[in-house]
């Protein structure tokens, strides 16, 4: 089991007990927050473990944990369009080939999503307790900067795209109740022993749950 560092947005939760902290009353937000025909959700936490931050991102590479936990709130499927019946799971972290490293790399990250009831048992726990796989996937970073190069570009050239995994709302509406209605969503660097020997940078906001409206 591994414990690390949580960062709470401004939902509501309330009696939360998480890794040994418990958050009362927290001053609720628009979550999901709705642009058009699109809602946004955002992770009502975050969790890196020991990984080191520079300016804003929290960077899986040797000598930390490897993987970064974002958990969100429930999703209300009711919400969520028959005509594009998917919660989108959108992801776009900072890859660099190393310490200080440089431009234009890609690599690949391991995506699970959970269903849990606990966050306690789950939230930055190696072996989330209660839960339940939605889905897992191995996710290719794209970076389309040019040039490629080795040595140090100051971050310039280090973001990059991936497509969006998407969960079927029946799938939630199946099997919330049983295993429990948030959706833990965990990121692990693959590393040099699977050939994605890649620096991997994460933040709370790089990862983002999107569904298209229902117009009921």
């Amino acid at each position: 089991m591994t414990r690390g560092r949580f960062w709470l947005s401004g939902v509501l939760v309330c009696a939360l007990a998480i890794g040994g902290f418990v958050v009362q009353g927290a001053q609720a937000q628009e979550n999901p927050k709705v642009y058009g025909a699109i809602a946004a959700v955002n992770a009502i936490v975050f969790d890196v473990g020991d990984c080191s931050e520079i300016s804003g991102w929290f960077w899986l590479r040797p000598g930390c944990r490897q993987y970064a936990d974002w958990l969100f709130p429930p999703i209300t499927t009711s919400q969520v369009s028959d005509d594009d019946p998917y919660v989108y799971i959108n992801l776009k972290p900072l890859v660099s080939n190393g310490f200080n490293g440089g431009s234009g790399w890609d690599t690949h990250v391991e995506l699970e999503v959970f269903l849990v009831k606990n966050p306690g048992e789950a939230v930055g726990t190696d072996e989330p307790v209660g839960k339940k796989l939605l889905a897992r996937s191995s996710v290719h970073l794209k970076n389309f900067f040019e040039p490629r190069v080795e040595e140090y570009t100051l971050g310039v050239g280090y973001p990059t795209w991936a497509e969006a995994i998407r969960i079927s709302k029946t799938d939630l509406d199946r099997y919330m109740n049983e295993y429990g209605p948030l959706l833990l969503v965990r990121v692990t660097r693959k590393g040099a022993g699977a050939g994605e020997p890649e620096h991997v940078a994460v933040n709370q906001g790089c990862l983002q749950l999107a569904y298209k409206v229902s117009s009921r």
